[in-house]
């Protein structure tokens, strides 16, 4: 469910700000957006990495707004989110089922936001390093994400802070664990190393042999 952008965003828009979004499946659906306010982003609404967005992904006007659309629906396949593009600066937090919420960690890079060309290539340029300060309202938040999503195990959670507020960007359920990563710096800032915390959610992992998710749990039988 994570792995749905658009889905995630419109089950918590009455409890966390999200920016104003737009699911695009096909040609046809580009009509509907001809009265949109400008900026907005476009990405895929199903993958991660940041793949697929470039300096072209965010746009000021209709007609790019259309030519970034059907640029992604050819190349990619895939379902297209379109939403309102938040200025300000990107906030990363990690939700670890047994800990709770740690962090955040900013990243410093050459690009308007931390794009796909950034995470591959150009990843030896890119600065990532804690936050400084206690951060309890955007720790609450994080909690309140993960008890909504019924989040078990570990997520990397995405923000951008702009007036004051934290706008959920994205919830990652299929984390990179770069030792120098988003990840792995903001679980240090709870005093885990890299082995503490991949050894703990490997650990935690093994406790349970059945998993409960928010679509509906079913008991398995190992000996069938």
């Amino acid at each position: 469910m994570c792995h749905n952008k658009f889905l995630v965003k419109n089950l918590l828009k009455d409890c966390i700000d999200c920016p104003k979004g737009y699911s695009v499946c096909e040609k046809n659906d580009i009509d509907l957006l001809n009265d949109i306010q400008f900026p907005v982003i476009v990405k895929l609404n199903s993958e991660g990495s940041s793949m697929g967005m470039d300096e072209k992904s965010i746009v000021n006007s209709y007609d790019e707004l259309k030519k970034q659309i059907l640029s992604l629906l050819e190349k990619y396949d895939r379902n297209v989110l379109v939403e309102e593009y938040i200025e300000g600066q990107d906030f990363s937090m990690i939700y670890v089922e047994g800990i709770g919420a740690l962090g955040p960690c900013i990243v410093n890079c050459d690009s308007e936001f931390y794009d796909y060309e950034m995470k591959t290539i150009k990843d030896d340029t890119v600065d990532i390093q804690t936050a400084n300060g206690e951060f309890k309202s955007l720790k609450n938040i994080v909690l309140t994400i993960a008890k909504k999503l019924d989040i078990k195990g570990y997520a990397k959670i995405d923000f951008r802070e702009k007036d004051d507020k934290y706008y959920l960007i994205e919830v990652n359920s299929q984390v990179s664990f770069h030792p120098t990563g988003e990840f792995i710096t903001c679980a240090k800032t709870g005093g885990y190393s890299f082995d503490d915390i991949i050894n703990y959610i490997v650990e935690k992992a093994l406790e349970t042999s059945a998993k409960k998710n928010s679509i509906g749990y079913k008991v398995i039988d190992n000996d069938r």
